[in-house]
C-alpha cells in the first residue's frame, strides 16, 4: 500500500478536486483544501471538524504507527461523554463516534491538545499533498514512520535528502482560532448564509445550517434523540454551518469556547465567548482556520 493511499481520503473528502494552492505571497492565494475565505490570508472550515475527518486522522496513526502505539491511543476521543452528559444517551457512547449514521456530525470528547495535534497533522497532510501535486516531491511508498513528511522537515532539508525548492515560500497553517477570528467569521457567516442559503436542500435547511439550541427545556430530552445535528445538507453554494449552535467550539485558548452548543438556551447570545473549566464534554468541538505563512515567520 502506498503512502499516499491514507492521504488522499482526507483532502479529497475536504475540497472534492484538487485546485492549485499558492506556494507564494506573490501569487493569489486560493483557499486551502476543505476551507472558505473570510478575508485576506484567513480560511475557515465550513463545517466542525467531524467523526469521519476523526476517524481518517486516527486511522492513518494507526497505519502508520501501529494499533498499540501511543501516537494511536492518545487520538482516540473520550466516548464516555455522552452518558456523563445525561444517562438517557448512554447508548452513544459505544455508537457516535463509530457508527456511519453519526460520520457527519462534529467530533466530540476530545481536548485541546488533541486538537491542537489534529491541526498540526492536517497542516502537515495538505502541504504534503500540495508539493506531490505541484511536482515538487514525489510519493513516498515507504512505511516507515522515521521517513514520514512534515512541513519541518521539508524546509528544514531533512525529508529523504529532498533540499526546499527555491518557489516554495510559504505552507498553510491550520490551527485553532482566536476568538478575533470567531468574531470576523460570524460576520462573514451572516452575509454569505443569508445570499447563498436558499442554495441548499434539505427540511428547514436555513434554520439547520445556523442554529442548534435548546427552545424548550420543559421537554422530557431538552437536547432531542440526537443532540448534535450532521453537516450533510446539500448547498450548492459556500454556507456556514452551525456557527451559532450545534457544538460550542474551542478558541486557541486553552478554557475559552466560542458560540451556543446543544445545552444552551436559543435565547443566550451566540455571538460570544465563554470560559469553562468542563473542557472534555458531549457539548464541545472544534473547526479550523488556516493561514499561509513563511518558514519561521
Amino acid at each position: 500500500m502506498k503512502y499516499l493511499f491514507i492521504l488522499i481520503p482526507l483532502v479529497l473528502f475536504s475540497c472534492g478536486s484538487y485546485k492549485s494552492v499558492s506556494l507564494d505571497f506573490d501569487e493569489e492565494l486560493n483557499p486551502p483544501p476543505g476551507t472558505t475565505k473570510i478575508s485576506e490570508n484567513l480560511f475557515f472550515d465550513a463545517t466542525e471538524i467531524n467523526n469521519f475527518h476523526w476517524l481518517e486522522y486516527t486511522s492513518w496513526l494507526k497505519k502508520v504507527y501501529g494499533e498499540q502505539s501511543e501516537e494511536y491511543k492518545n487520538a482516540l476521543p473520550n466516548q464516555k461523554v455522552w452518558s456523563t452528559l445525561n444517562e438517557n444517551y448512554s447508548d452513544f457512547d459505544n455508537s457516535y463516534f463509530t457508527h456511519p449514521s453519526y460520520r457527519a456530525h462534529p467530533i466530540v470528547g476530545i481536548s485541546y491538545e488533541q486538537a491542537i495535534a489534529y491541526s498540526k497533522w492536517r497542516s502537515d497532510r495538505v502541504m504534503e499533498y500540495i508539493l506531490i501535486q505541484e511536482g515538487v516531491i514525489a510519493i513516498n511508498s515507504s512505511k516507515n514512520k522515521d521517513s514520514i513528511f512534515t512541513i519541518e522537515k521539508y524546509f528544514k532539508g531533512q525529508y529523504l535528502n529532498h533540499q526546499p525548492s527555491q518557489q516554495v515560500k510559504i505552507y498553510p497553517e491550520y490551527r485553532l482560532p482566536s476568538p478575533e477570528n470567531f468574531r470576523k467569521l460570524s460576520v462573514f457567516a451572516d452575509s454569505i448564509n443569508e445570499i447563498n442559503g436558499k442554495s441548499c436542500k434539505g427540511d428547514n435547511s436555513s434554520e439547520s445550517i445556523r442554529l442548534n439550541c435548546i427552545e424548550d427545556k420543559t421537554k422530557a430530552l431538552p437536547f432531542g434523540k440526537q443532540p448534535t445535528l450532521a453537516t450533510s445538507i446539500k448547498c450548492n453554494k459556500t454556507v456556514i454551518h452551525h456557527l451559532q449552535g450545534n457544538v460550542r467550539e474551542m478558541t486557541d485558548i486553552q478554557g475559552n469556547f466560542y458560540g451556543l452548543s446543544f445545552i444552551d438556551s436559543c435565547e443566550e447570545d451566540s455571538d460570544k465567548v465563554v470560559s469553562d473549566d468542563n473542557l472534555i464534554n458531549a457539548y464541545t468541538g472544534f473547526r479550523n482556520v488556516c493561514v499561509y505563512k513563511k518558514w519561521r515567520e
